[in-house]
């Protein structure tokens, strides 16, 4: 999927805030934290085997793994403690694709999008928040995921990962 102007700039609409009025999220290119609002976590788009991407299952339903940013981490940091706590993988060069922008705060953050290829698999153990691992096609996560579809299309085209849909 080539990264289109519209995933940039096309504003998604999320949920809702207490008082009732929408938030939303917008896809920004980048590969410089500093391009971004303040980073509060990572969403990890980390590929394997054949065209295929993990894919953890959390108390929310299907999705990518992710987390929050603890005030003592760098994202790189990160992004290797989540792929390590909810897949039970590890990758040793990862990059930095763009950004999902929100404005559910008063102040705008982003949600760092980075593709960290994996190079071990362990055997997966339902530690932490993932109580499943799959390996499945961009199509098949895409399916899977909990969330809003124009989410995880947007990560993926931002991560420049080819999906059909």
């Amino acid at each position: 999927m080539v990264v289109s102007k519209e995933i940039k700039t096309k504003s998604i609409p999320v949920g809702e805030r207490e008082d009732g009025s929408t938030w939303h999220v917008v896809f920004q290119i980048g590969n410089k934290v500093e391009q971004f609002p303040q980073p509060t976590a990572v969403s990890i788009i980390a590929p394997f085997d054949e065209g295929k991407v993990l894919a953890v299952k959390t108390p929310r339903g299907w999705g990518i793994p992710s987390g929050h940013i603890e005030s003592e981490e760098t994202w790189e940091e990160t992004v290797k403690r989540e792929l390590r706590e909810e897949t039970c993988a590890e990758s040793s060069s990862f990059s930095l694709h763009g950004a999902m922008i929100s404005n559910f705060y008063a102040a705008e953050t982003s949600i760092l999008i980075v593709k960290a290829p994996i190079d071990r698999l362990s055997p997966f153990k339902p530690e932490f928040e993932a109580t499943e691992r799959r390996l499945v096609t961009p199509e098949e996560l895409i399916d899977l995921y909990y969330g809003n579809k124009e989410i995880i299309k947007g990560i993926l085209a931002v991560s420049k990962i080819d999906n059909q849909q």
